[in-house]
């Protein structure tokens, strides 16, 4: 199970969901046992680079922080106070919590894929990959018409129905908009979609 970020923001379950994400594969049922792997998105470096930098604060309050903040229990005052939204965060993140985000991959190989957050830097050998492109990358990557040494698996950049192109596989359908989530299931050759 690979997820490919932005587990926060944009929702009140934020806290929930890294909690879940943290706990990794279940006990039993039919994931029992898989390998669970979390991807950092851009969402995940903005909580991590606003607790560094009260200058992120603006950037990161504009894409669904204060939601975040909340679904860790606490009252949001002024969300143009960055300071206090700042110290609010340090004081209700679990240290666990942090720890998680901070240690989140960059990047996944499996196989002939690989899953990023954002997408790569054509032309940029994959252990050379900038990890801000992996999380933040839309071009040239998202134009790009001609095969990569891998298939990207990627999210970020919202599409109506998942995509396959030659180079990549687009599975980001706006679940916060638009309460569809997409998974790629990936077996042997055969590719396929579950969406809620």
């Amino acid at each position: 199970m690979v997820f490919l970020g932005d587990l926060i923001d944009r929702g009140p379950g934020s806290a929930e969901v890294v909690a879940r994400a943290e706990a990794g594969a279940p006990a039993h049922g039919p994931l029992s046992g898989a390998q669970w792997i979390t991807l950092a998105g851009n969402h995940e470096d903005y909580l991590v680079s606003f607790l560094r930098d009260i200058s992120v604060g603006p950037a990161w309050v504009r894409n669904g922080g204060q939601a975040t903040i909340a679904s860790y229990g606490a009252a949001l005052g002024d969300d143009r106070d960055y300071e206090g939204l700042q110290a609010t965060l340090w004081r209700v993140i679990p240290a666990h919590h942090l720890r998680f985000l901070i240690d989140l991959p960059k990047c996944h190989v499996e196989g002939g894929y690989v899953f990023v957050h954002a997408g790569i830097r054509p032309g940029i050998p994959l252990d050379h990959q900038s990890a801000l492109d992996l999380m933040w990358m839309r071009e040239p990557f998202i134009s790009w018409n001609r095969p990569l040494e891998r298939m990207v698996v990627h999210g970020h950049t919202m599409v109506a129905e998942p995509e396959i192109h030659p180079h990549r596989i687009a599975i980001d359908t706006g679940a916060y908009r638009s309460d569809r989530l997409t998974c790629l299931v990936l077996e042997g050759e055969d590719r396929r979609f579950l969406t809620t």
